[in-house]
């Protein structure tokens, strides 16, 4: 309090310096006490927060530049709300559930859930994903209503949001839960599966990265069975999650406003839909 004060009165008479009003003895007083001011802000430590996210390519992963979209997103927004931040990767659902727990203060890259919302404080979307269903090249599966999902095998990842209405629909469906998405994709190559669940952006990354002849050999179905914001989630074990996220939210805005934005998402070679 006391540092915001002398701060606000210097600022304020600073405003006078520059005309010449000011005795010599104050001007310097002045000028030595903002200098002091700028020192201390300089070399005073940013709250720093624990960000956690699991591998999901182009969105995470830890070869990729600032280890991928989000979190370069998430990284540089709360640079600009006043947080440090450490990053730690690991394995899905892990990262969901040490947020939750209060392990990390942050997860970077999580799809809004009301279960999940009474144990994180979630931000707006920063970004929008979709799902869509891959198939095999040579197959003749299509995806037009949910009708045509009837007694597919469907590669499907344990814990994710999807959204959707195929539960509800009550239709036949085997899903196949795997560890990952590029297990599925993996599977689905090998014959194992009719379809697969994925976010079109890491299906074509792991497609055309990890899978050999993946691209060539599968097709992704054009209408998308399900369109969600990616957000970030704050622990509500921390009391000030709530000015995390609103924070958070404004950086964002303001790097939408200012370019910054766009000129993250075209280093990661990303569409913002």
């Amino acid at each position: 309090m006391i540092r915001r004060s002398l701060t606000a009165v210097m600022w304020r008479d600073m405003r006078t310096v520059a005309t010449g009003n000011v005795a010599p003895r104050r001007r310097c007083f002045l000028l030595a006490g903002v200098a002091l001011l700028l020192l201390c802000g300089s070399v005073t430590a940013r709250e720093q927060l624990s960000v956690v996210a699991s591998p999901w390519p182009p969105y995470v992963a830890p070869g990729l530049q600032h280890s991928g979209l989000a979190v370069h997103l998430v990284t540089e927004a709360l640079q600009r709300a006043g947080y440090g931040s450490s990053v730690t990767l690991t394995s899905w659902p892990r990262d969901l559930e040490a947020t939750e727990q209060g392990s990390h203060d942050v997860i970077a890259s999580v799809w809004f859930t009301e279960q999940r919302a009474r144990r994180l404080a979630f931000s707006k979307p920063y970004i929008v994903t979709e799902t869509h269903f891959v198939k095999r090249r040579d197959a003749s599966h299509r995806y037009r209503t949910l009708a045509d999902l009837r007694g597919l095998r469907i590669g499907v990842v344990k814990g994710y949001a999807y959204g959707g209405q195929a539960d509800a629909a009550g239709l036949k469906v085997t899903p196949v839960f795997m560890g990952s998405v590029l297990d599925n994709l993996r599977s689905l190559v090998a014959g194992d599966l009719d379809l697969v669940l994925a976010d079109d952006r890491v299906a074509l990354y792991e497609l055309n990265v990890n899978v050999p002849g993946g691209a060539r050999q599968t097709f992704v179905l054009p209408k998308a069975y399900s369109s969600r914001g990616l957000r970030m989630g704050v622990s509500r074990q921390r009391q000030d999650h709530t000015e995390v996220v609103t924070r958070f939210d404004a950086a964002i805005e303001a790097m939408k406003a200012d370019g910054r934005y766009a000129s993250i998402l075209a280093a990661h070679r990303v569409s913002a839909n």
